[in-house]
């Protein structure tokens, strides 16, 4: 017959010691195979590059405010480049006719 004691007490058929839970360090055990520490190092590595890129892209120069003039100057280069592609576009799409036919 067996007697269900509360956790932490023996039997009095097993040894007088109390039950103990094995202490477990806070801290994360690190392997000490070879292969798994240099997978390891080599990570921590690429996360170091990663975030010296990324705070690398965050410099940025401040936006120059553009004036009046200014601004009616690049529009008008805009234009010039928008109109030079919408020809190149209608003769493309006319040779496409022309082959089609």
């Amino acid at each position: 017959q067996k007697r269900v004691l509360p956790v932490g007490q023996a039997s009095s058929s097993s040894s007088k010691k109390p039950l103990s839970t094995p202490s477990v360090p806070l801290e994360r055990r690190a392997s000490s195979r070879k292969s798994t520490v240099e997978n390891t190092r080599q990570t921590k590595k690429k996360e170091d590059q990663a975030n010296k890129t990324k705070k690398k892209k965050s410099k940025r120069k401040p936006h120059k405010i553009l004036t009046q003039e200014e601004k009616y100057e690049e529009a008008k280069k805009t234009e010039q480049l928008n109109a030079e592609s919408l020809k190149r576009l209608l003769e493309y799409e006319e040779q496409l006719k022309k082959k089609s036919k």
